[in-house]
């Protein structure tokens, strides 16, 4: 008896047990498995605002069409978690300023432009350097600042010039053309006299012409006057501002590619995002930015240049005014810009970093590169655009 009492005591006991343990596991903490699972999803909703400040007005094509897409592709690879906001026309800080702007913690991403303050980001500024690429030449432009900037000798210089912030992109405009009202330009000997409007007065200085700095919107004027003999213009650049109605004839040369743009998001921000959203702008998802902008720019650069080529056609001018500087005329000119690109060598040597070889490795990646037209490049570039329901694919 003594036995089944105490038999059914310790029953009793357990039950009561088992309904307090019930009870407290119903109204406080669930079980540790459930507890990480449910930590687990709060952490896969986390969403990052980021915001984008850039320099162009939303209805810029760059903006309009690829950055647009690159921020909608962003989105649906992070499942949502990361979302994108621009702040368009310098509404973050004027041009020049957009790196301080984003490291100061104004914004998380932009893109600035090596090359926009002169000597600042001087081996950013490489791809930039006189003659350096031909028409087509913006995929070949960013992917050439890609590759140099991938390899482990040359990572560090780069980023040096880019304090409290972590470059996830390179694009690049389009190479830009002597545009000339009256006179064609074949021969370097043409140049002397001539009044061009640019910005970069010493490379006019080193093909012999005079520079004068104009706005783009101040050039259509000066030309209708005289005031200027042409324009220094991509192709694109040469429609959109209606020069090619004052202007008879191009010489296709590429001169200079004006715009190295880097895209850059502030280091914190960079920091605060978990590594599977960093790999979004890393490694070939970074040199996703160089094609598609790259893609775009010379889609659209061909585009322009028939334009131009069949608007003067009509008018009666032969071969719609269009000369393509042969390569032997053309090794003429990069012959007259040698101490500006040795300039560039020393200025870069100056800075700690291995200036001759740099310069020597980019020459290589760009022979490489304009051996092949962009669809052999990109041949999914097309069908990307047209996924991301981009305007005008």
């Amino acid at each position: 008896m003594k036995k089944n009492k105490l038999l059914s005591m310790i029953v009793i006991i357990l039950l009561i047990a088992g309904v307090l343990l019930a009870g407290c596991a119903g109204d406080g903490a669930p079980p540790l498995a459930q507890q990480e699972e449910e930590e687990e999803e709060e952490e896969e909703e986390e969403v990052f605002n980021l915001t984008f400040g850039v320099w162009d007005p939303p209805e810029i094509p760059m903006m309009r069409v690829v950055q647009a897409s690159w921020a909608k592709w962003i989105e649906q690879e992070s499942n949502g978690r990361i979302k994108i906001t621009f702040l368009y026309s310098e509404t973050v800080a004027k041009a020049p300023e957009l790196a301080d702007a984003c490291a100061a913690g104004m914004c998380d991403i932009v893109w600035e432009s090596a090359g926009m303050v002169p000597e600042r980001w001087k081996i950013n500024e490489l791809v930039v350097q006189p003659l350096m690429f031909k028409f087509p030449g913006s995929m070949n432009a960013a992917l050439t600042a890609y590759e140099m900037y991938q390899n482990p000798k040359y990572q560090a210089y780069y980023d040096s010039e880019w304090p409290g912030l972590k470059v996830v992109g390179f694009h690049a405009n389009s190479p830009s053309h002597i545009n000339t009202r009256e006179k064609q330009v074949k021969v370097l000997e043409d140049l002397k006299g001539q009044i061009i409007s640019m910005n970069q007065k010493y490379i006019a200085d080193a093909l012999g012409f005079t520079a004068e700095s104009l706005t783009p919107g101040e050039r259509y004027d000066a030309l209708a006057k005289g005031v200027i003999d042409g324009t220094l213009h991509e192709f694109e650049g040469h429609w959109v501002w209606n020069h090619y109605e004052l202007c008879k004839y191009t010489t296709e040369v590429g001169v200079n590619v004006t715009a190295n743009f880097v895209h850059l998001m502030n280091i914190d921000t960079w920091n605060s995002l978990p590594s599977d959203l960093q790999a979004l702008f890393q490694g070939e998802n970074m040199k996703l930015v160089s094609y598609i902008n790259g893609y775009n720019f010379d889609r659209d650069d061909a585009t322009f240049r028939e334009s131009i080529r069949q608007y003067r056609l009509d008018r009666g001018i032969p071969e719609g005014g269009l000369y393509v500087l042969p390569d032997e005329e053309r090794q003429r000119w990069i012959d007259a810009c040698t101490p500006l690109l040795d300039a560039w060598i020393v200025a870069a040597t100056a800075k700690g970093a291995p200036g001759q070889e740099m310069f020597d490795d980019a020459r290589i990646i760009i022979d490489r590169l304009e051996q092949q037209s962009p669809d052999e490049k990109c041949p999914w570039c097309e069908d990307w655009f047209k996924e991301m329901g981009a305007d005008g694919y």
